[in-house]
């Protein structure tokens, strides 16, 4: 029911029902001629003048219990419509006592007629209030130009929605969304606005998370190249977002379904990636994989995905929302740096002189195969430890090196060293450089020696 039915239902009701006194006249008129009709017909057998004084007698009786009649009509009327009207007031005092929307009555002017108690337990403001204080005084300044031009429409005739905040007494604003409609007079002009509203404060403040969110999740897909997806099982409608369809070369208009999927995916790849989606659907296990995809211009590109599935309350799949990653490229570096690590494995493997590869806190990372020969060492036995412990006292100038090649220089030296494990001697030039990673950073030190001269062996004390 509007609020103009609703403020406009009690000025339509009367205690004066015209129908009711239409059918009370005819009545009269019925039983007068009746009455009239009877004492003609007993005139010529009644005294001279009788009949006069009996029509007349008669008459009188009729009005008499017509007007009674009536005024029994009129007072259960008048009751009945005391008792509507004592009830509507009841039943409106109870829903605005127990209604939690906010409820306002205000003439063209701004002067507040009624307050919900909802508005006053809410707000804090009372009609005393309201009446005393501007309206706009109670509107947020960023809000204020939107409250002016909605009220303009108001008062023009039309209803609105509008969200604003609201200024409550305790001085802080809360998100309220009014839905406004105009009253009018029997002319058709506005003469009151009944407003009904609520606070959304809470939903504002989640929908703007939301939106946030959401907004971050985008920024991540576009920098990680990342597709989001969401597959129906029950209605099998497949949802990309928008990094999706560059990434599998499909035009954005292109309504997108499982089909669409499987023909992009190389066979041989679809072979085993189908079943693992399924058993993931069926709750089997995780899905988790990387495949290949076919493009539209022959293009091959390798794709990681992974995915959750969401359940109804029995447990039954109901969707799969899952992510893509493009890691084609991630791929390509990934070959290349393992085919520069065996080329460059092998090369320090049978290089004629020993090699050690050593972080920067001088622990080794690898031995050439004549490194350990000349140490008697396995290679188990030596990554992972640090220089220190195969030459517990280290000359000043090895140490010197080392410390300068960690600071980016490059230095060569001669000097003795112990062999492995019969005690013999030999002089050794080494020559030590720095190592770096991609971005120039210094890793380590690449440590190269040469045996220049065997000297014997030695008395080792037990």
């Amino acid at each position: 029911m509007s609020a103009n039915q609703t403020f406009g239902r009690e000025d339509s009701r009367s205690i004066f029902d015209f129908g009711q006194a239409v059918r009370i006249g005819v009545l009269m008129a019925i039983l007068i001629a009746v009455a009239e009709t009877i004492a003609r017909v007993l005139a010529p057998a009644l005294v001279p003048g009788m009949s006069q004084a009996l029509l007349a007698a008669t008459q009188v009786i009729v009005v008499a219990v017509v007007v009674a009649s009536g005024m029994v009509l009129f007072w259960r009327r008048s009751r009945k419509i005391d008792d509507d009207r004592r009830s509507e007031r009841e039943i409106s005092a109870l829903f605005a006592a127990n209604c939690e929307d906010l409820f306002i009555l205000a003439d063209v002017h701004g002067n507040v007629l009624w307050l919900s108690p909802s508005y006053a337990r809410f707000t804090g403001w009372t009609v005393e209030d309201r009446q005393t204080s501007d309206w706009q005084s109670r509107v947020h300044e960023d809000d204020l130009e939107k409250v002016i031009a909605t009220r303009a429409r108001n008062l023009a005739g039309e209803s609105t929605r509008v969200q604003y905040r609201c200024r409550i007494k305790n001085g802080d604003y809360r998100w309220l969304d009014l839905q406004c409609v105009p009253r009018r007079d029997a002319n058709g002009k506005v003469m009151h606005l009944v407003t009904c509203g609520r606070d959304v404060t809470e939903l504002v403040t989640l929908e703007r998370r939301l939106h946030e969110q959401i907004e971050r999740t985008e920024l991540a897909t576009r920098a990680g190249n990342i597709g989001i997806w969401e597959w129906d099982i029950r209605d099998q409608r497949l949802v990309w977002s928008e990094r999706m369809y560059p990434m599998y070369d499909v035009h954005p208009e292109t309504p997108v379904t499982y089909e669409t999927w499987r023909e992009r995916v190389v066979l041989e790849d679809l072979e085993r990636t189908e079943p693992l989606l399924q058993a993931a659907a069926r709750g089997e296990r995780e899905f988790i994989t990387d495949f290949r995809i076919r493009r539209q211009n022959g293009e091959i590109r390798t794709i990681a995905a992974s995915a959750t599935v969401v359940r109804d309350h029995a447990g039954n799949a109901e969707r799969i929302i899952g992510i893509n990653t493009d890691i084609t490229e991630v791929r390509l570096q990934q070959t290349r740096l393992a085919a520069s690590e065996t080329t460059l494995s092998a090369l320090v493997e049978h290089a004629p002189v020993a090699i050690a590869i050593l972080d920067r806190e001088r622990r080794f990372l690898f031995v050439s195969r004549r490194w350990r020969a000349e140490n008697g060492l396995l290679e188990a036995e030596i990554i992972g430890r640090a220089f220190d412990e195969f030459c517990p006292k280290p000359s000043p100038s090895i140490r010197a090196m080392h410390e300068h090649c960690i600071s980016g220089g490059v230095s060569s030296v001669e000097d003795t060293k112990s062999l492995a494990s019969d005690g013999s001697e030999a002089w050794v030039r080494s020559h030590l450089r720095p190592w770096r990673d991609a971005r120039g950073h210094i890793c380590g030190i690449v440590l190269f020696t040469e045996t220049i001269e065997q000297t014997g062996h030695v008395h080792r004390a037990t």
